[in-house]
């Protein structure tokens, strides 16, 4: 899988080595999960290969971001990378009959906010009463073909928790605990909300420029991305732990030597900022 690795503007980057840390990691996923994802057609496979897609795609961002000169602005997108990585951990776990259930639960579990939005978009006059219900007949029609298929192979959804209103029946913090990353929760996902839901905590930066400076610049500020972008790293390779797993490849000890190696450059890259 080609990297579009952008020299000209790491070249002199003020975080250069903490930039060329975050690249090795993903070059080094890229280069585990060459061939080993996305050939085989059960539901499971279908769905943890498009989380895995999905994840690599958000760690990308979060670099070219940093590269751009922003931290702060890049977490959520870290954040919705952490996101996903958990939920196929979730997926993952347990038997083959287990992935299938959580995986048919994971894609179906939609409708309801759907028709919300749908019914949104009708009321405000986006859409039309008569396109509201097209829209969700047809998105529906496709749910139930594919619920009937599920079930005719045997296959059930599966809610791991009791609330209805998560995908999981797992509220996040709970789905962290159970999945045993509660210390990304602690580290990462709940003090990076603010930036996601704009809360007080993001408003620092800003706050600072208007006392100190009476008035706040928008636009790239180049403070150190290497908090973020070694969160970003280690879901990544988290991300081609659970590849291992589920595939039963037998490389945990090139697992392991990976995030040391990780680990060493992004110590070098805190020790020469």
């Amino acid at each position: 899988m080609p990297i579009n690795v952008r020299p000209s503007l790491t070249a002199a980057h003020p975080f250069r080595s903490t930039i060329e840390a975050a690249e090795h990691a993903l070059d080094a996923e890229h280069d585990f999960l060459e061939g080993k994802v996305g050939s085989s057609r059960g539901t499971w496979q279908m769905v943890t290969t498009l989380l895995v897609a999905r994840a690599l795609q958000l760690q990308r961002v979060a670099i070219d971001g940093a590269i751009l000169g922003y931290d702060e602005e890049i977490r959520p997108v870290a954040r919705a990378m952490m996101s996903t990585v958990v939920t196929l951990t979730a997926i993952a776990h347990g038997t083959h009959a287990e992935q299938e259930r959580k995986a048919v639960r994971y894609l179906t579990f939609g409708r309801k906010a759907r028709r919300a939005q749908l019914r949104y978009l009708a009321q405000s006059h986006w859409i039309d009463a008569a396109q509201r219900r097209a829209l969700d007949a047809d998105a529906t029609a496709e749910e139930d073909r594919f619920l009937a298929s599920a079930k005719a192979a045997g296959v059930i959804p599966l809610r791991m928790g009791k609330q209805e209103r998560y995908w999981s029946g797992y509220s996040d913090a709970e789905l962290f605990k159970r999945m045993g990353l509660k210390r990304w929760y602690s580290h990462y996902y709940a003090p990076w909300s603010d930036e996601s839901h704009g809360g007080a905590a993001s408003l620092v930066r800003v706050s600072d420029q208007l006392e100190k400076l009476g008035r706040f610049e928008i636009g790239p500020h180049h403070s150190s991305p290497w908090f973020v972008l070694l969160g970003a790293s280690e879901f990544g390779l988290q991300t081609i732990v659970q590849v291992n797993k589920l595939y039963r490849l037998g490389q945990r000890a090139t697992l392991r030597d990976l995030w040391l190696r990780t680990q060493r450059e992004f110590s070098a890259a805190a020790a020469s900022s």
